[in-house]
């Protein structure tokens, strides 16, 4: 991402996306790009969309529901099932985020691992039976087990059709 002003992500002799570093790693168009491109790796989760009440969330696992990002809301339809992403950088415990701009959503979180990296320091989480990875700047010490109130900037987030891997909204 340092080296080019574009790059071409390839899988199999194939381009998947194309375009400079910082299109691809803001809007990747699939989940192969969306894991390929930066480090940690993009968060994703399985989910369904739901409309209860007329507000369409992604049901993630037995009760919890995250609103989807208003910039998705036209492009999912109920009972999809989708690949729910977001990097480490959007999900930080609170007390210890960058600024997050427009709608945030609450998680309280237990931590498995806490890996100290000096100014920040790596969480690994388990949420609906995948590892995801978050950070803590200013860090404090963590054990594992201990639950943490998060906070994740939907604006963010990103939702790709399980079927097909493709984003939602291209």
């Amino acid at each position: 991402m340092t080296l080019a002003d574009r790059i071409v992500i390839m899988r199999d002799g194939y381009i998947e996306q194309d375009g400079t570093p910082l299109e691809v790693f803001e809007h990747p168009i699939n989940t192969f790009v969306a894991t390929f491109i930066g480090s940690p790796p993009m968060n994703l989760i399985s989910g369904t969309m739901l409309a209860e009440n007329g507000a369409p969330q992604i049901a993630l696992e037995q009760e919890l529901r995250i609103d989807v990002p208003s910039h998705l809301v036209n492009h999912v339809r109920q009972g999809q099932r989708v690949d729910f992403g977001f990097r480490a950088d959007d999900l930080m415990p609170e007390g210890h985020t960058l600024p997050m701009q427009g709608n945030v959503a609450s998680l309280n979180l237990e931590v498995g691992i806490a890996e100290p990296l000096g100014t920040e320091t790596l969480l690994f989480i388990e949420l609906t039976g995948a590892e995801i990875q978050t950070k803590m700047l200013n860090p404090s010490p963590v054990s594992p087990g201990e639950r943490l109130d998060f906070k994740l900037a939907l604006s963010k987030c990103h939702l790709f059709d399980a079927e097909t891997g493709k984003t939602v909204k291209a």
